[in-house]
């Protein structure tokens, strides 16, 4: 019988195995994890203001959404809890027009399988397309992760992995009544 084979090296390997899923799931981020709630309009922080191009060119900046609540998502055609979220946004887009939705895509190389992506996934709010130098491109550790900002600019909430189209309606409408 092959070394590998003998019960005692089975077992071995079992424990290795083990200790590295255990080891995994304690130092991975989780899954859906975030903020308890809408953060107080007082302890707000800025949300940085931002432009970028959108995926037929045109220039779209944060700071041209003051006075309306926003949704920024960043998000990649690579990752499966993006592309299981984004039905959601899709329909928030078409039944709160108050609430402006935009996704950011952090897939590199070529734009050509964000909008291939786009378009057959039916996305109906602005997906733009940060260049290499963008901070976000150095700053954004995890996908997907999204960021509610109020009218005033400040970031309210931010939702780290995916968020369901309820939570985000039950935040939207609390942000919605300030000022």
């Amino acid at each position: 019988m092959p070394e590998y084979l003998k019960p005692a090296r089975i077992g071995q390997i079992a424990v290795l195995l083990i200790a590295l899923g255990a080891i995994a799931f304690t130092f991975s981020p989780p899954i859906g994890h975030q903020s308890s709630g809408v953060k107080t309009a007082g302890s707000r922080k800025d949300m940085l203001d931002f432009s970028m191009p959108d995926l037929s060119g045109t220039e779209w900046s944060i700071s041209a959404h003051r006075g309306r609540v926003v949704m920024v998502n960043f998000w990649a055609t690579w990752c499966p809890p993006c592309r299981e979220e984004i039905p959601g946004f899709i329909r928030l887009a078409k039944s709160v027009p108050e609430l402006d939705i935009v996704g950011v895509a952090m897939d590199e190389g070529d734009n050509g399988v964000i909008r291939q992506f786009a378009q057959s996934a039916g996305i109906n709010y602005p997906v733009l397309l940060p260049p290499p130098s963008s901070p976000f491109v150095a700053t954004i550790e995890s996908l997907p992760i999204s960021f509610l900002v109020d009218k005033q600019g400040k970031v309210a909430k931010v939702y780290s992995g995916m968020v369901s189209e309820a939570t985000v309606r039950e935040d939207f409408a609390r942000l919605s009544t300030e000022p």
